[in-house]
């Protein structure tokens, strides 16, 4: 273990002692650690497979940890501990990311390692929380949220995902593709009934149908174009049709404190 995590980590160790007595060792050979039973079978192997696919492809390890109570310790602190002591991602590549999910407390951290930091930076790791996760965890929505929010953070290691989409407040996130199309047919009636006080004629009538026509397809093309704005995440959105031989186990990745905490 590098000299700067074991520094960090006993430094948890010795403020927060009951931290690593108390939490539970890693299942072999699983990313996923739903020890609060938040997930049922289905979702929990959904969610194993997109993660066991994303490492197999990358290196980089996702491991998504539910506990039940975090005992009264900060849920960032509570995290640290998995992230060192099971070595979440590479020892050479510190390319790890750690998600917490404290069901009784309703607190939710993702820690990230050096070597991921600059992809998934601080204010990112917030933006995927308060965007991505809180809403479905308000509705007991667990898969959902980790679904969407590790969706995100594959998207942004792999550059398939547009930072700069987190990077705004929800008021000016893209209006919905519907809303669109009204608007475009709303436009579209005023025109023709507007157009028919002008000159008539046979060509004339044949030109305001052309127009009609062309805004109807813009209007369809719009609001098509609205919707997904990273593919999904290319290969790993749905982690479906997944056949490989199962995870392999964590690589001895250290993390340096990064990333973000939220709450519902």
């Amino acid at each position: 273990m590098k000299a700067k995590h074991l520094i960090l980590l006993l430094a948890v160790s010795v403020t927060h002692p009951a931290v690593g007595q108390d939490f539970p060792q890693p299942k072999k050979g699983r990313i996923v650690h739903d020890f609060a039973e938040l997930l049922n079978e289905r979702e929990e192997q959904a969610l194993e497979r997109k993660l066991v696919a994303m490492n197999d492809t990358t290196s980089v390890q996702i491991a998504v940890i539910t506990i039940g109570s975090l005992g009264g310790y900060d849920v960032a602190e509570y995290n640290i501990k998995p992230s060192h002591l099971w070595g979440i991602g590479q020892a050479k590549e510190d390319n790890g990311i750690s998600i917490l999910i404290a069901r009784d407390d309703r607190r939710v951290n993702i820690s990230t390692g050096y070597g991921v930091e600059e992809f998934v930076t601080d204010a990112l790791s917030r933006r995927i929380i308060d965007q991505y996760m809180v809403p479905e965890f308000r509705n007991g929505h667990y898969y959902a949220g980790l679904d969407a929010g590790t969706d995100v953070l594959i998207g942004l290691v792999n550059g398939q995902f547009d930072a700069s989409q987190l990077e705004k407040p929800k008021g000016e996130q893209k209006v919905p593709a519907g809303v669109i199309f009204v608007i475009v047919l709303i436009i579209v009636f005023v025109f023709v009934m507007a157009s028919r006080g002008g000159r008539g004629g046979g060509r004339g009538g044949g030109r305001r149908r052309s127009v009609a026509t062309d805004a109807l397809l813009t209007a369809f093309l719009l609001s098509h174009s609205g919707r997904s704005s990273w593919g999904g995440g290319g290969g790993f959105g749905g982690g479906g049709g997944f056949g490989g031989g199962g995870f392999g186990g964590f690589g001895g990745g250290g993390f340096g404190g990064g990333g973000a905490s939220g709450s519902w």
